[in-house]
């Protein structure tokens, strides 16, 4: 078992129960990493606590604890490092930075990093990992707790809810089961039996802003990539590095990026990626909007992060064929 991210995997967590995904019914789960005076009057979410690596026979409770991060101080003392001169940035990449961004354009060092992040990713060919996300549907906020399966090639996914729907399995393999995703309700609605549905479909996407097509911890990193790389023809950016950040009690590297302006080629106000501080694996993303009102805190509308991540776990056909969840084609 390889030991990818001192974040991502758990010193003394259990084995994983099946993992999961999101995406048919609306609900809303009580999480963690919550923006202060965003969300409409609610109790305060609690969300996993990222865990150190476990040694494979080790299998002891999970540990959870309520995050401290908040927009305007995220990450305690920790020193914010600006501009181009990165003292983390890693000195060589494989990737090369994009000919339309300058070379001392404030972006190269975050893509510089974020190319690095991408590399720790090109030996993974499958995890299980627990994901929770956060998103702005609409005017909801909708949160999930999944466990996950997710194998790279042939893109296949195993998703089972923690929280909310507890038990609901999701199953999607491309190229496989007609293109359709597999739902399939726990308790009294598993009476339904086995839902079929296009990962477009209008029903899918209530509780989503982005289909299943797009899960994955490397599909999280490319979109950030692709983003700053767009960004990078443009000014009003600032950049910002908090090599010596924490989240929770785990040492993590954090880059933020702000545009102060709303501008038709910016899609969001600030995005923050946190890496490994030790092998830049990624583990968490933040978009934040606008704030609606100047003086006012950003509003959240995505959050992404994997945590109890184990690599490599030799996953075959079997492990996404539908027979192995009850679950029908």
């Amino acid at each position: 078992m390889e030991r990818i991210s001192t974040v991502a995997r758990d010193r003394g967590a259990r084995q994983l129960n099946w993992p999961v995904w999101v995406l048919v019914c609306a609900a809303s789960l009580v999480l963690a990493i919550e923006i202060s005076g965003q969300d409409a009057p609610r109790p305060r979410p609690k969300t996993a606590r990222p865990q150190r690596p476990m040694q494979a026979q080790r299998n002891t409770p999970d540990q959870t604890a309520e995050s401290q991060e908040t927009v305007d101080d995220p990450f305690g003392n920790a020193p914010a490092v600006k501009g181009a001169n990165n003292p983390t940035a890693p000195p060589a990449e494989v990737d090369q930075i994009p000919a339309h961004v300058h070379p001392k354009h404030p972006l190269v060092p975050a893509l510089k990093m974020a190319y690095a992040s991408r590399g720790t990713l090109r030996t993974v060919r499958d995890y299980t990992a627990q994901f929770v996300k956060k998103e702005l549907v609409g005017n909801n906020y909708i949160t999930h707790s999944i466990d996950m399966k997710f194998r790279e090639q042939p893109f296949s996914v195993y998703l089972r809810f923690r929280e909310p729907h507890e038990g609901r399995q999701v199953l999607y393999v491309k190229n496989a089961n007609a293109g359709q995703i597999l739902v399939q309700e726990a308790g009294i609605k598993s009476l339904v039996g086995t839902i079929k549905i296009n990962p477009s479909d209008p029903m899918a996407m209530s509780e989503n802003r982005h289909p299943i097509t797009e899960i994955g911890i490397s599909n999280m990193l490319e979109t950030i990539i692709k983003q700053w790389e767009a960004e990078g023809q443009y000014g009003e950016i600032d950049v910002q590095y908090f090599p010596k950040a924490k989240l929770g009690d785990f040492p993590v590297r954090v880059i933020r990026v702000t545009h102060p302006v709303r501008r038709n080629q910016f899609k969001f106000h600030l995005t923050q990626l946190y890496l490994d501080d030790q092998t830049l694996f990624p583990v968490r993303v933040e978009q934040f909007d606008w704030p609606q009102r100047e003086g006012e805190k950003p509003i959240q509308v995505e959050l992404y992060m994997y945590s109890s991540v184990r690599t490599n776990q030799g996953f075959s056909d079997q492990t996404f064929d539908p027979r192995a969840y009850g679950l029908r084609r």
